[in-house]
């Protein structure tokens, strides 16, 4: 019996592949606009950069389909970011927001090569070993974007040598923090339970983020916390994430770390 044309089907596997990438490059845009709202004096280099977890785990998850998007999503970012802020020329921005963009893609890759060497499992966050590699990977990895970021910045001439080290930690540290915040929320996320959840969870779950709320109020909406022993206010966080974490398991530690930061 003669197979069916793929012609006729509804959704061909390269309009499948086109449609990903231009999901995730929208997806990492959006990040990457709301990162670089904080970025260090026109350099792109931001102390929070959720797309670099954004990338790690759709990497980890799909593999090879998700370069092209974490690619394209890069560059529009940083390239639509300094046009706004007339960095240089743009030749000039072009260049340098292509290098940027492979050193985000390439910290993705190697972060998954490192996973899968590093962790037999497939979830890196199945246990606490696992964790702990992935946290080193994600600690080495953004080293490597932030240093492709840093040198690209310079060769542009938009940096300059005097700002050099301040610009290359803040990259280093936002992209580990987005890294060690976001990929783990997608990655436990990405599995939806297959039974019915019950009312009673549903209730504990808002009644734990409602707490969570009221703690970040508390320290982020008080003065207090600026000097001397307010600062421990901070501390109120930590029964938070320990009750996520023992009730709700890894999903539940992920958003509660996600909604803190």
């Amino acid at each position: 019996m003669p197979q069916p044309s793929s012609r006729f089907s509804p959704l061909p596997g390269g309009i499948v592949f086109i449609a990903t990438i231009l999901a995730l490059a929208t997806v990492y845009y959006a990040a990457a606009r709301l990162g670089l709202s904080l970025a260090y004096a026109q350099s792109n280099a931001s102390p929070i950069w959720p797309p670099s977890g954004i990338a790690f785990a759709a990497a980890l998850l799909m593999g090879k389909r998700a370069w092209p998007g974490i690619w394209v999503g890069a560059f529009a970012a940083n390239l639509a970011v300094f046009m706004d802020n007339q960095a240089a020329g743009l030749p000039t921005i072009t260049l340098v927001s292509g290098a940027i963009a492979s050193g985000n893609l390439l910290e993705a890759i190697l972060g998954v090569f490192l996973i899968h060497r590093l962790v037999a499992k497939r979830d890196p966050l199945e246990s606490l070993e696992g964790v702990l590699k992935f946290a080193i990977t994600a600690l080495i990895v953004s080293a490597v974007g932030a240093s492709i970021g840093t040198v690209s910045l310079m060769a542009g001439g938009i940096a300059t040598p005097d700002v050099v080290g301040t610009i290359a930690l803040t990259w280093w540290v936002g992209d580990a923090v987005g890294i060690l915040v976001v990929a783990p929320f997608i990655l436990s996320c990405r599995h939806f339970p297959r039974r019915a959840i019950k009312l009673d969870a549903i209730a504990e779950a808002v009644v734990s983020l409602a707490l969570l709320v009221g703690a970040g109020l508390i320290v982020f909406g008080s003065e207090l916390h600026r000097e001397g022993p307010g600062r421990l206010l901070i501390l109120i966080f930590v029964p938070s994430i320990a009750w996520a974490a023992y009730r709700f398991g890894t999903r539940g530690v992920s958003c509660a770390s996600l909604a803190i930061a």
